[in-house]
Parts: C-alpha cells; sequence; structure tokens
C-alpha cells in the first residue's frame, strides 16, 4: 500500500475507532467496516463514484461513504417513513446524498405491503421475517417499490461504481430477478443476507 493509503486508513481508523471494525486486506486489495466489503484502491482512482445505498435505515453508511470516499455521489433507498424523514432532514442540504423513498425489490407490484416493529428498530416488506425475529408488528402500510434497472433509468445512473444490499429478507429476491445487463453495469457489490423464513445469516459477496 501506498503512503497515502496509509495515511487514509489511519484516518479512518481514528474516525471510527475499533481498527477491527475497518481492516484492511492488501492481497485482496479490498476493505471492510462493520461487515461491508469494499476495494477502496480501486474507488479511489474513479473521479466521482457513484454509489447505491439500498437500505439505508439511519444513514450511518452513508456518512461512511462520504468520509472513505470524499467525492462519491450516494443515492440511498429507504422505505421506512420514519427513517426516511429523518434522513431528508439530515441531508437536506447535501448535494452528493439523495434519498429515495422506495423499497427496492426485484419483482412484484409497484406498491407492497410493509411491516414495523413496535421497538422501531426493525422494518421490512417481508412479515414473517419481523415475526421471527419475535418483535411484534406495530403498523402495516404500503411502500412504493423500484427495481435497481427502474432505479437507474429514474436517476439517469448507467454505472454503478459500488452497491450496497441489505433489504430485510428482499435482497434474495432482489439479486434472483437482476437481469444480465444491469448486473454487468454494477462494478462491486456487497450483499448483506436475511433468509426471510427462517434465521438471519449475513453474507458479503463481490
Amino acid at each position: 500500500m501506498t503512503d497515502i493509503t496509509n495515511q487514509l486508513l489511519q484516518e479512518i481508523h481514528n474516525r471510527y475507532g475499533n481498527p477491527e471494525a475497518f481492516v484492511p486486506f492488501p492481497e485482496l486489495g479490498q476493505y471492510t467496516k462493520g461487515g461491508h466489503i469494499m476495494n477502496l484502491p480501486r474507488l479511489w482512482t474513479i473521479q466521482r463514484p457513484v454509489v447505491f445505498d439500498i437500505g439505508g435505515w439511519h444513514g450511518d453508511m452513508i456518512d461512511f461513504y462520504k468520509a472513505v470516499l470524499p467525492n462519491c455521489q450516494v443515492f440511498s433507498f429507504e422505505p421506512d417513513q420514519c427513517n426516511v424523514d429523518a434522513l431528508m432532514e439530515k441531508y437536506k442540504d447535501d448535494p452528493q446524498v439523495v434519498i429515495i423513498a422506495k423499497a427496492v425489490v426485484g419483482s412484484g407490484p409497484e406498491r407492497q405491503s410493509f411491516t414495523q416493529t413496535k421497538d422501531g428498530k426493525s422494518s421490512a416488506l417481508e412479515a414473517h421475517y419481523i415475526q421471527y425475529r419475535g418483535c411484534p408488528v406495530v403498523d402495516t402500510y404500503e411502500v412504493d417499490t423500484i427495481t435497481i434497472p427502474a432505479a437507474m433509468d429514474m436517476l439517469k445512473v448507467k454505472h454503478i461504481d459500488y452497491c450496497k444490499i441489505n433489504a430485510e429478507a428482499v435482497e434474495v429476491d432482489i439479486i434472483e430477478n437482476l437481469p444480465s445487463a444491469s448486473a454487468h453495469c454494477i462494478s462491486e457489490m456487497c450483499i448483506s443476507v436475511h433468509h426471510p423464513a427462517g434465521k438471519a445469516t449475513e453474507e458479503n459477496r463481490q
């Protein structure tokens, strides 16, 4: 690694605390923060990397992307209305961040049933996934959905440099129904897989 890379990694370590939360794998050219794998040396060569943040939640990863990729453009997708309101307020004056109040899916209607737990910590399109977690559902309502190809068309994005998918049990549907033409327009992808009918598991893939 170059001196500049080492300096930046040290800054990241300082900012995010525990170095184990952001571990370099120089032999692979990859780095991981909180389970999210990124090929930073490649992304640093791109003048304005485009990031699809599918599952914006509270914006934690948005802030991380902006820290490690200062010139990135982030498109964050989040269907939970409480989270959307908070994200809209937080990034309302930030031209680098666009919040899309939609759930990303691979198939199905443009409006789908969405559930939220009583503790407010979980929400998902898959009601049985919420129930498996042992959290009682407090609210159910419909949200707008969109596929990755449709999102790219809507946002006039021709290429995605990094795509994170954390969609609470909808990840498999997204990947299985992603057209090959769209898949070839994504350089790097990290997926957190939640099994919709059983114990949640997490995997990261590139």
